[in-house]
């Protein structure tokens, strides 16, 4: 798959259709973004590691064992210790988005790729409806996640519409080829769920409600106000941060006032939230911050009937539409 990779990104940049490809690179053993400006640079490319990569929300849960060992396992650990496919795509995932909107202000006239994941096109999507990007400076090159991980994230379309797939036709599905990348009638793989909720919300939500509240209490207690949530949030690009204004969250105060400061951001990430899970694996507290987003997700679903980058809704579209199913 890297290979095909490498080669839609190489030439893409030959043709001179984008300035730069922003993916995954690997040196020293490390792996981090990296804007691709020419073909020389593409030998460090890679899609994520493969090898398997520990949730730090597992791991530092571990150490709150003694706080909750009695509650319900809400994140479930990614370490499988499971050597996998070294050319397939691996688990090291960064808010690429992110990166791309802070470089399209700044070069707003260029076109660029983006190596994009089902929750990376969803975060797309949204921010092209919110006026964030330019849909016609933007190519994606997509590529599916490996069924464990979306196992363990419980993602709904764990790939974007198009994909690369480097699998020969086997079981007669219509494949079409498009800009290097295969649109397929078949998922490369089943999605984890069908019905909402997922398994971790459900889970939660089994408890009665005042066990329920003091679970999520517990948990916001650890809250040291570090602001990895937002800051590697892909969704998160205002300028002026409801989370610093003292009218609303009270500063200078570790823990924050809490539930308020979870809770505002819960609701202003409502309608952009794509499930990326990024904030659960930033946060050194170990709080479990996707659950509570999906668990917003599907308030919006049900009340709306829209789940954030599974179409391209605007916000304005939302209250001309039924109350039933999603969009």
């Amino acid at each position: 798959m890297i290979e095909h990779v490498k080669t839609i990104a190489k030439q893409l940049l030959e043709s001179g259709q984008i300035t730069g490809f922003l993916s995954l690179k690997k040196e020293h053993g490390q792996i981090g973004p990296h804007l691709f400006q020419s073909v020389d640079q593409l030998d460090y490319l890679c899609l994520g590691d493969t090898t398997g990569t520990e949730n730090r929300e597992s791991s530092t849960e571990e150490r709150y064992s003694g706080t909750v060992e009695s509650k319900p396992e809400i994140e479930t650990n990614r370490a499988s210790g499971k050597q996998e496919n070294q050319s397939g795509a691996g688990k090291s995932r960064y808010p690429l988005n992110k990166i791309l909107v802070r470089i399209s202000r700044n070069y707003p006239s260029d076109c660029f790729g983006i190596l994009v994941r089902g929750c990376d096109e969803r975060g797309l999507k949204r921010l092209f409806a919110l006026n964030q990007l330019d849909p016609d400076k933007v190519v994606r090159v997509g590529i599916a996640c490996p069924q464990d991980l979306a196992d363990e994230c419980e993602c709904l379309e764990p790939w974007p519409d198009k994909w690369v797939n480097d699998t020969e036709k086997t079981d007669g599905s219509e494949k079409e080829k498009i800009d290097g990348t295969e649109k397929s009638d078949k998922a490369p793989h089943e999605p984890v769920r069908q019905k909402l909720p997922c398994e971790s919300v459900a889970r939660l939500e089994s408890l009665e409600a005042r066990d329920r509240f003091d679970w999520w209490m517990e948990h916001f207690a650890r809250c040291i106000k570090c602001y990895g949530c937002r800051d590697i949030c892909p969704m998160c690009f205002c300028k002026e941060c409801s989370l610093q204004d003292d009218n609303l969250v009270r500063t200078g105060e570790i823990p924050p006032e809490y539930p308020v400061f979870h809770l505002a951001r819960a609701v202003h990430m409502a309608e952009r939230c794509i499930d990326c899970g990024l904030c659960s694996e930033a946060c050194p507290a170990a709080i479990p911050l996707r659950t509570l987003y999906k668990k917003a997700g599907d308030i919006m679903s049900n009340e709306s009937g829209v789940r954030p980058g599974y179409s391209d809704l605007t916000p304005s579209d939302i209250g001309n539409l039924p109350q039933t199913g999603e969009y």
